[in-house]
């Protein structure tokens, strides 16, 4: 079959199967695994704890281990799997908390973790901004998150965070500082503040306004710059609809093309309002496209935030997909995307297909994170329910003549 004769997705996924040695590829998880808990092992039991469960893609079960401790603490262990690489790990370890509750506080460490630990990978600097602009409306008193915003600028594109949102977030830095501490402006310029004190930032954020004289000229002028100089969006909504299969990507309906465009733009809700429209045969090839290049962390955002909105198994397997056909290069990406299975099987126990998809995964994955007696029994739930699979009656025979080889070695 020509490449042309398939669907993007097939494609992607084909090529994933191609490029990835999965079995060379799970020696080296077993590999990284064991020089992790090696490095663990000097660590307070709790910490040791976490970072095997977070390790392992177990992402409830870190998260439980770390809220009964103190879970600020836990981001420079998560560091250790981002240290040589981007590890995906760390961003759904709190998509899994903020799918079971929303909070300013994960939103702010989920945009921590993108926007330093994997900012090499695309989409999570926009990203990033998504999640800090979520933690002001939960919290819209939080400081911090404001200044990170302006911090952001020049990191993002200028339609993304443009020097009118710099503006806006300025003069709601002067409405905090006076509303909520009580200080008038004119005093705090005359203030000496700690530098780990948010008043510190909030007054060199509004020095430097003042320096600047933001007018109106001079904003948009600004911005008319920043637009200038950043790759056109138009072309990027183009070469999406190209890779997505649009031929004539000019004849996309302009819904189509705003889609595109709102994800690029990290405006997830507005997107998920839109994709329902448009339903998701039109939808998934376009997220597809996003990463048909290099792996883009917007596609899989997009699956995040529904799911932070509206928690289903339906959701979750969308998501897991997108891990494998998208991210698969990225290290930790079939431990995150084994994580989205198994809650799909879990909330949806009764659908056999949730369970198939978490059978996919064994292989891909450390001993440690899926084992042969973990498939073995969930290969016969499938067949308990569909006896005529071949596909999962042969991975259990397998699978059982395996165990009892390492039986008889045992004995």
């Amino acid at each position: 079959m020509r490449e042309s004769d398939i669907t993007l997705s097939e494609l992607v996924l084909s090529r994933c199967l191609r490029d990835a040695d999965l079995e060379k590829g799970v020696a080296q998880r077993e590999s990284y695994l064991e020089r992790s808990f090696e490095y663990v092992k000097s660590l307070p039991k709790w910490r040791k704890r976490f970072f095997h469960e977070l390790a392992c893609g177990r992402f409830e079960e870190a998260a439980k281990i770390a809220d009964a401790q103190a879970p600020g603490a836990v981001m420079s262990i998560m560091f250790e799997l981002s240290y040589t690489e981007p590890d995906l790990r760390e961003y759904t370890y709190w998509i899994a908390r903020l799918t079971n509750r929303e909070t300013a506080d994960d939103h702010a460490s989920a945009s921590q973790t993108l926007a330093f630990d994997m900012a090499s990978v695309d989409g999570c600097c926009s990203t990033a901004v998504a999640h800090r602009r979520r933690a002001i409306v939960i919290d819209p008193h939080d400081v911090w998150m404001r200044l990170s915003l302006c911090y952001d600028k020049g990191s993002v594109r200028g339609d993304l965070l443009s020097w009118y949102d710099i503006a806006e977030l300025r003069e709601q830095l002067r409405q905090v500082v006076t509303q909520d501490y009580g200080i008038a402006l004119e005093d705090l310029k005359e203030m000496d503040f700690d530098p780990h004190d948010p008043l510190y930032g909030v007054q060199s954020v509004l020095r430097e306004a003042e320096e600047f004289g933001e007018s109106p000229e001079l904003l948009a002028r600004l911005h008319a710059d920043s637009l200038t100089a950043d790759w056109p969006i138009e072309e990027f909504v183009d070469g999406i609809l190209r890779a997505a299969g649009w031929a004539d990507h000019a004849s996309a309906p302009d819904d189509v093309r705003e889609f595109v465009k709102l994800v690029f733009l990290v405006k997830y809700d507005e997107a998920d309002t839109l994709a329902r429209e448009l339903g998701e045969s039109t939808v998934q090839p376009l997220l597809d496209a996003l990463s048909s290049e290099t792996p883009d962390i917007c596609s899989y955002a997009f699956w995040a935030f529904r799911l932070i909105k509206h928690e289903t198994a339906y959701n979750h397997s969308r998501a897991s997909g997108q891990i494998r056909r998208s991210l698969y290069k990225l290290k930790g990406a079939p431990e995150a995307g084994l994580f989205h299975a198994r809650r799909a099987a879990l909330l949806a126990p009764d659908e056999s297909e949730y369970k198939e998809r978490v059978l996919e995964y064994h292989g891909q994955v450390s001993e440690r994170v899926f084992s042969r007696q973990e498939a073995i029994r969930l290969g016969r739930k499938v067949l308990a329910s569909n006896p005529g699979n071949r596909e999962v009656q042969a991975l259990v025979e397998r699978l059982d003549q395996g165990e009892s080889s390492h039986e008889s070695e045992q004995g």
